[in-house]
């Protein structure tokens, strides 16, 4: 029974909440759901900068993918961590009022 791993999008998941979407597979508190999507957060960002730095070096040398498939890419990307960054603000500003109470 101690052995079950909840499945999300697909996949299964052994943090408190699905990297995908965000739903909570395990109990915690809103404290470490902030401590995720922040860490969330910082990797959408890192994975953004790669993608950039990928297409830079696609534009000078021929890769696997060329620059136009980066050029489809990276705006979803962008979308994906906005949507992120706009969750960390959200619940970064929730956490702050409840420890004010």
């Amino acid at each position: 029974m101690g052995d079950y791993i909840p499945m999300c999008c697909g996949e299964k998941r052994t943090t408190s909440f699905c990297s995908a979407c965000g739903k909570q597979m395990q109990a915690g508190s809103l404290v470490g759901l902030l401590a995720h999507v922040r860490s969330t957060l910082t990797s959408q960002y890192s994975r953004l900068a790669d993608m950039k730095a990928q297409k830079e070096e696609a534009e000078r040398l021929p890769t696997r993918h060329n620059a136009k498939w980066y050029d489809k890419q990276i705006p979803k990307q962008e979308l994906l961590a906005a949507k992120w960054a706009s969750w960390e603000k959200m619940l970064a500003e929730v956490v702050s009022e409840k420890g004010k109470e």
